[in-house]
């Protein structure tokens, strides 16, 4: 009969709990475990390392003798502030050098036009074959040698001088169908009292928004325009914000106080319902600026009275008709 290995094992176990037993009482000492020697490393040279611009993600069998491990700098960075705090100062430092980097580009180009392809080409030379009459078509045989149509729309993009010229001969030889002319002056007054450019789709009278970026890149002076009513636009924002932290009788209360008591009383009432109507829609702020916008008012209202003219003025709609001519020889004289 086969012995039980589960004996067997008890056994075994027995006999070694006696044997630590009499080692314990004879007062041998126990087996200590060697300790493994780890690897200290100088403080200031990782500074140095860093300071280098050594990578701190590469593989060990890549990464810089000086630097150790994350795990570890982590370590050394925790129990010492003074190196913790010179470690930050480096990498924000090495940060700001690669974002610096990041947002050089080329001339004429916006700030992520580095980012794209297309460097290696020759866009003098591109742009002579579009106006010559290279077609940028991907699938068309008369493309000339050019790069593709994706590398060259990015660049049409991104650099203004480019683009005008490859958008003059598509112009020249397609011609401008497909645009929708829209009224500019009336875009920027609705960009003044509010409308939303992103909107899709476009509110009532804008046009949409590749549209308008289109002839921003084209037109500097409309580009500079555009950027003014947005800027009206955020202080008329910001002054409508102020006035909601008031009560709702504050506009009348702050053009009542902005119109002086002595302007004549009939006209007085009708520009303070003018001013505050301007303070309720932001064009005018509620401190110093309603002190001075009551002008404004009163020369809108009083625009249309009588007022001092020439008897040698001509009449409307009477060529050749003096005021003069109208009055009677016998008119009484003063």
């Amino acid at each position: 009969m086969k012995p039980d290995p589960r004996v067997q094992r008890a056994e075994k176990l027995v006999k070694e709990a006696l044997r630590l037993l009499a080692e314990i009482t004879a007062g041998v000492p126990a087996p200590r475990r060697r300790r493994r020697r780890r690897r200290r490393f100088q403080l200031p040279r990782i500074l140095a390392a860093l300071r280098d611009g050594a990578s701190l993600k590469a593989p060990a069998a890549e990464r810089d003798p000086r630097l150790p491990s994350l795990k570890v700098l982590a370590k050394y960075r925790a129990s010492n502030r003074a190196f913790d705090r010179q470690a930050s100062e480096i990498l924000k430092e090495r940060h700001r050098a690669a974002a610096r980097m990041s947002r050089q580009v080329v001339a004429g180009a916006k700030d992520w036009a580095a980012r794209l392809p297309g460097e290696r080409h020759d866009w003098e030379a591109i742009a002579a074959k579009i106006e010559g009459g290279a077609t940028i078509g991907p699938y068309s045989p008369n493309r000339q040698g050019l790069p593709s149509h994706t590398i060259i729309m990015a660049r049409r993009m991104a650099d203004p001088v480019f683009g005008r010229r490859v958008a003059a001969a598509i112009a020249a030889r397609f011609g401008r169908l497909r645009r929708k002319a829209y009224d500019r002056e009336a875009v920027l007054s609705l960009i003044v009292a509010g409308a939303v450019i992103k909107a899709w789709p476009p509110e009532p009278g804008m046009p949409p928004k590749y549209a308008l970026d289109r002839d921003r890149r084209e037109d500097p002076a409309f580009d500079v325009q555009v950027k003014a009513a947005i800027k009206e636009a955020l202080r008329r924002r910001r002054n409508r914000m102020k006035l909601a932290k008031l009560t709702a009788d504050a506009p009348w209360r702050i053009a009542e106080g902005a119109v002086p008591k002595s302007l004549d009383p009939e006209i007085r009432d009708d520009v303070v319902g003018e001013l505050a109507l301007l303070i309720c829609s932001g064009e005018v702020g509620s401190g110093p600026e309603a002190a001075l916008a009551w002008r404004s008012c009163r020369a809108k209202l009083t625009g249309h009275r009588w007022k001092e003219t020439s008897l040698d003025a001509p009449v409307a709609g009477l060529d050749g008709v003096r005021r003069i001519d109208l009055v009677s020889a016998d008119a009484e004289r003063y």
